[in-house]
C-alpha cells in the first residue's frame, strides 16, 4: 500500500461521464457545482469518485455502473469558477491518478467503514460529497492502482 501524507480523504459521487470530463481537464466538482462542499478539501487532501451512473441523466438499467471511477489529490486551495449556460459552477484543481481498474463498490461493502448499513448502503453514497476514513481511500486505492 501507498504511504500518504494527505490529512483528510474525500469522496465525490459523479456519473463516469462527469468523471473522465474533470480528470481530463485536471478538475473536481460536487454538488453540481456549488461551492459549500468542494471548499472543503485542503491541499494535498485526497479524493477518490464513485459513479453510480455511466452517464449523466441517462436514467435506464444499462446505464447502472456502480464503480470507483477515479482518484487524485487536490493540489491547490484555490477555487475556480467555470460560466456555462448562464451558470456558475465551482471548481478545484486535482491531480488525477492513472488507475489500472475501476472498482465495483459491491466487491467492498463489508470492508468499508464509512458504510454503516451495509444493507441500504446507497443511501451512503447519495450525497454529492463527503469525507471518508483514510482506512477506506486506502483500501480502494490499493485496489485502483494494482492489478
Amino acid at each position: 500500500m501507498k504511504e500518504t501524507t494527505a490529512k483528510k480523504f474525500w469522496l465525490i459521487v459523479a456519473s463516469r461521464d462527469h468523471v473522465k470530463t474533470g480528470s481530463e481537464n485536471g478538475f473536481a466538482q460536487s454538488c453540481h457545482g456549488k461551492k459549500t462542499w468542494i471548499s472543503k478539501p485542503k491541499k494535498g487532501d485526497k479524493v477518490v469518485f464513485y459513479s453510480s451512473k455511466i452517464e449523466f441523466g441517462n436514467t435506464s438499467k444499462e446505464n447502472k455502473l456502480m464503480k470507483f471511477t477515479a482518484m487524485g489529490t487536490f493540489n491547490s486551495d484555490e477555487i475556480t469558477t467555470s460560466e456555462i449556460s448562464e451558470k456558475t459552477f465551482f471548481r478545484r484543481a486535482v491531480d488525477f491518478e492513472k488507475i489500472i481498474q475501476e472498482i465495483p463498490i459491491k466487491n467492498l461493502l463489508n470492508k468499508l467503514e464509512f458504510i454503516k448499513n451495509k444493507d441500504r448502503w446507497g443511501i451512503e453514497v447519495r450525497n454529492g460529497m463527503r469525507e471518508i476514513p483514510k482506512n477506506d481511500f486506502l483500501l480502494i486505492e490499493n485496489l485502483m492502482l494494482n492489478e
